[in-house]
């Protein structure tokens, strides 16, 4: 009985001895959905059009690499380094996205829908055009990117260094960019209604022709900021109060 109960324990601990081994992925595998890439080196790798759908990338060197078209959605790269990568038209859906470099990163007509994005580097990183509803980038650093044409609805972006950003003509619906620093932003003909910007920066902020519908000012701080042209009505202003109906160019208070 003790050598049947011995052997079985033996075959268990081979079957998870084996599949401890196989779920460690070498970085010399070849690209596949849910691959295990952890820590690996793939600096200026070409891996346009690839599938790494649900693949641990975390901590990954993709600097220069050409991911452009790639399928990441649900991939995870915490604290990756895309630095000046290549991921025009890339899926990044729901994507992990944690910590991660992407200074001067392309991502033109990307798709990163609810992907999670808090604390991730992006300065002058190109997002035009791309499609970031539902994104998650709390305490970010995003300045100088740019986002024109991009669709941020119900984006969150509390808290992070956007100065000198571009949001020509994109759509930010909904989004939140509560104590966010905006100094130097463009956002001409944009759409931010309904958008938060409680304790936010807007020191020289250019939003001509641009949509704040019931907007949120509370505490902002909008010194400089143009509003040519720009839809204010039912904003609640930087004091609370409520700007009227027919409130084009500047707040009208009661």
């Amino acid at each position: 009985m003790k050598r049947l109960w011995m052997r079985g324990l033996g075959s268990s601990l081979c079957a998870l001895l084996f599949g401890v081994s196989s779920a460690f992925a070498a970085c010399e595998d070849p690209p596949a959905q849910g691959v295990n890439w952890i820590g690996c080196d793939k600096q200026n790798v070409d891996l346009n059009g690839v599938d790494l759908r649900r693949a641990l990338l975390g901590k990954i060197n993709f600097a220069g690499a050409d991911l452009s078209g790639a399928k990441l959605n649900g991939a995870d790269l915490s604290a990756a380094n895309l630095t000046e990568a290549n991921l025009a038209q890339a899926h990044l859906g729901e994507a992990l996205l944690i910590g991660a470099k992407l200074d001067a990163v392309n991502l033109t007509g990307a798709t990163l829908a609810n992907a999670r994005m808090s604390r991730v580097t992006a300065r002058r990183a190109n997002f035009t055009g791309a499609n970031l509803r539902g994104v998650q980038a709390y305490s970010t650093n995003m300045a100088g990117a740019n986002f024109a044409n991009a669709d941020l609805y119900q984006a969150g972006f509390d808290q992070a260094d956007m100065r000198a950003v571009d949001f020509t003509s994109a759509v930010l619906r909904e989004a939140s960019l509560e104590r966010t620093n905006l100094e130097g932003a463009t956002a001409e003909g944009a759409v931010f209604e309904r958008a938060r910007f409680v304790g936010a920066s807007l020191v020289d902020f250019s939003a001509r022709g641009a949509d704040f519908t019931r907007a949120n000012f509370t505490r902002a701080d909008v010194a400089g900021v143009d509003f040519t042209g720009s839809i204010l009505e039912n904003a609640t202003w930087v004091n609370r109060e409520r700007c009227r109906a027919g409130s084009i160019g500047h707040c009208i208070r009661d």
